[in-house]
């Protein structure tokens, strides 16, 4: 029988993974992926200006729009507390 030491690789065993509905380290990674993946996309986007100003004036543009949609969240879920 051959031995191993914890952590090692090949696993003997795999352990399927099923998460569950209510699963608070699946929602936390995939809260992480979104954020990882609109990250990399507006990184992406602004590195793409052809000059330092213009990556700024995106910038501003993103800046401007995601305040825009926090606010819009905000009002969305006042108006439903207040409907309570």
């Amino acid at each position: 029988m051959p031995s191993t030491t914890p952590g090692a690789w090949p696993v003997g065993q795999p352990v399927e993974f099923e998460p569950q509905d209510n699963d608070q380290y699946g929602q936390r990674v995939s809260e992480e992926a979104r954020r990882h993946f609109i990250g990399d996309s507006v990184r992406q986007h602004l590195a793409e200006q052809p000059t330092p100003t213009a990556v700024r004036a995106v910038l501003r543009h993103y800046i401007s729009d995601f305040t825009q949609w926090a606010g819009e969240v905000i009002s969305a879920m006042s108006s439903a507390e207040n409907e309570e």
